[in-house]
């Protein structure tokens, strides 16, 4: 076999994610003193960015310089792209580095493949620099590129950033996607005032948006204990399907402002949906949120029935669900009532395997002031 065959055969490797196959071909080229080409080198490389292994990636293209064969753009993008998907951003950066020394130019893939290295590695300082690099001597930057930035902006938090990047696509005719909203509103989880904009640009550029928008937007609501608006983002909704995430949201953000009543009525909703409305059946966790908020309302009533209603909708009560139950009888004076949750937890077979839920009884009675009777014998094991 000749060169080209073996280039062939590397090629196919490369594609099923065969790296270690395909280097082995190599050392068979040498062993039969057949002289590699830049494919060769190449398509080693495409293998071994497939399968995220940095190390050889780079290695190869030394041995490339070695050989005295041009890189090319491709086998450097190759093994910029290895280093991201390796998680060394700063081989990235150190192998654009050689490139803008020395060649071959960088391309659009080159640098997004280096910022998305960046924006894996947190290291959103590096990531801002590189595109006012990308700004001042190209290339110019793309929905790829703002789409790294953006991702790290969201690991550092930066909401005015992630503004200002919109902005800059607008200006560089670039049309941002529900997927740029959603990223950027989870940069402005602490300004909800800004969340709620970008929600309603979306709305005025006639983009749907999609539940991770919708979801941070409620997070941010959360923050700035402004349930209400959590409420309004829902109703819009319309015919569109509530997801288990969005509905936490939301009742996460009624517990943290007191709106305990509203979470009940987002609860009834979901159980009961509206005649043409497409809504998820709660899970345990979606209850797990609304009883944090009957929780801090003292109302343990409202606890213990809505363990009875998991129950008649299948939904099986876990430990957190049973420690807030018995944290609000605390609350509300109801030692007895925690007496009988820890009975209904061994009833139905759910084992308080390191004692939090009995320490809460313990704490109930405590708070009612009433005397502790002894540890029921089941939880002495």
């Amino acid at each position: 076999p000749d060169v080209i065959t073996y280039n062939s055969l590397i090629s196919v490797f490369a594609t099923e994610g065969l790296w270690i196959k395909a280097l082995s071909l190599l050392s068979e080229i040498r062993s039969a003193e057949i002289e590699s080409t830049a494919v060769t080198f190449s398509s080693l490389i495409s293998a071994c960015e497939k399968a995220a292994t940095w190390e050889p990636a780079l290695q190869l293209l030394n041995a490339m310089s070695e050989a005295r064969l041009d890189q090319g753009t491709v086998a450097c993008n190759a093994a910029a792209s290895a280093c991201s998907k390796g998680g060394r951003w700063e081989w990235a950066c150190s192998l654009l580095h050689e490139m803008q020394c020395s060649g071959p130019q960088p391309d659009i893939i080159t640098y997004n493949s280096v910022l998305d290295a960046c924006a894996r590695g947190s290291a959103w300082d590096r990531v801002l620099h590189l595109l006012r690099g990308m700004e001042h001597y190209g290339p110019v930057p793309d929905q790829v590129t703002y789409g790294s930035v953006l991702a790290a902006m969201e690991a550092c938090g930066s909401w005015q950033t992630a503004e200002e990047l919109l902005c800059k696509m607008r200006a560089d005719s670039i049309r941002p996607n529900v997927i740029f909203y959603g990223t950027a509103a989870a940069c402005v989880v602490n300004a909800w005032d800004r969340a709620a904009a970008l929600l309603s640009e979306t709305r005025r550029l006639g983009i749907l948006a999609s539940s991770q928008l919708r979801v941070a937007v409620m997070a941010a609501f959360e923050e700035g204990e402004t349930w209400h608006r959590a409420l309004d983002v829902l109703r819009d909704l319309g015919e569109s399907e509530l997801s288990i995430e969005e509905f936490s949201s939301a009742a996460s953000a009624c517990s943290t402002s007191g709106g305990w009543q509203a979470a009940l009525a987002l609860l009834a909703t979901m159980l009961e949906p509206p005649s043409g409305t497409r809504l998820t059946p709660p899970d345990a966790e979606c209850f797990n949120e609304v009883m944090i908020a009957c929780t801090k309302a003292t109302a343990w009533g409202l606890c213990c029935d809505l363990l009875t209603v998991m129950r008649q909708r299948r939904v099986v009560p876990d430990l957190r669900a049973y420690g807030f139950a018995v944290r609000a009888c605390g609350l509300g004076n109801q030692a007895d009532s925690a007496l009988v949750l820890l009975s209904d937890m061994d009833m139905h077979g759910t084992e308080d395997t390191d004692g939090f839920i009995w320490n809460e009884v313990v704490w109930a009675h405590e708070m009612s002031h009433v005397k502790l009777p002894a540890m029921p014998a089941t939880f002495l094991a």
